[in-house]
């Protein structure tokens, strides 16, 4: 912009405008959500007999796959 031309009427209300900052209840209720979501996600890890299972499966799986291939190979 020019030295010798105006801002723009837009841009001038724009920067009277007060910065965007969330109220301290918008952000007490964040955190109780974002405390809530991770308490149950805790809780959720422990109860998972399955998963403990599946992954053993699998890398039993892996490692009998590693042992064929060395096997072959040499």
């Amino acid at each position: 912009m020019d030295s010798d031309q105006q801002p723009d009427s837009i841009l001038r209300l724009l920067a009277d405008l007060p910065p965007m900052t969330p109220s301290a209840a918008c952000d007490r209720r964040v955190l109780v959500r974002c405390h809530a979501a991770l308490h149950t996600t805790s809780h959720r890890r422990g109860a998972s007999a399955i998963d403990m299972t599946m992954a053993a499966a699998i890398a039993g799986y892996a490692v009998a796959a590693a042992r064929e291939v060395i096997r072959l190979l040499y």
